[in-house]
């Protein structure tokens, strides 16, 4: 995912059609070698499809790119995307210490810190930006460790994750859909998206 957005911040040349692309292969790897798959969403007829391990497997890389992705929309007025991850990274790592998930716990609240330091210089001097590179990252990892959660607790809902990542999501929906309303490319960027309005 870094490394996705790190040519695209170096090039500025692939496309948003491109880079999802290549955003769904990323997705993929986690999936397929190291078993981060989404196997309860509590809703009975989509869980009797997850019980399908190529549906289930189909939706999960889906889930991990369109959260990536969603974090890209919402970047772009300083320290709005990094500042909304920060929320969402630390009460992650809440919910993962009291789950007993000690050691994503732990990693999360590390990389909480190292955002919060991002976050505090470029929103006050606006001299360091995450790019596409750490907005995929951000996003990325936010995902991942929100499957983990909902997987390996019996107390946390998939639902409590999609609530805590609720804005960037609906961004991302939302956007979608004004696109198509209004018989426009969801690929082709404009900006009328609420940071995009909040810096202008």
């Amino acid at each position: 995912f870094f490394i996705i957005g790190f040519i695209e911040d170096l090039t500025n040349k692939l496309s948003v059609s491109v880079r999802f692309i290549l955003l769904l292969f990323a997705s993929a790897i986690p999936v397929l070698f190291s078993g981060f798959i989404i196997s309860e969403v509590e809703i009975g007829f989509i869980n009797n499809f997850l019980k399908i391990p190529p549906f289930a497997m189909v939706f999960t890389v889906l889930g991990i790119a369109a959260v990536a992705n969603s974090w890209n929309f919402i970047d772009g007025l300083n320290g709005f995307s990094s500042g909304t991850a920060l929320i969402i990274i630390f009460f992650l790592s809440y919910i993962s210490n009291n789950e007993g998930l000690i050691a994503l716990s732990e990693l999360l609240y590390i990389l909480g810190q190292v955002i919060l330091g991002f976050w505090v210089v470029n929103l006050i001097f606006g001299n360091i930006f995450l790019g596409d590179s750490g907005a995929y990252f951000l996003g990325f990892f936010i995902a991942l460790s929100g499957i983990e959660i909902s997987n390996k607790s019996e107390n946390i809902s998939a639902w409590l994750i999609m609530f805590i990542i609720v804005y960037p999501a609906t961004e991302l929906l939302f956007t979608i859909f004004r696109r198509l309303f209004r018989i426009k490319s969801p690929f082709k960027a404009d900006n009328k998206h609420l940071h995009s309005l909040l810096y202008l």
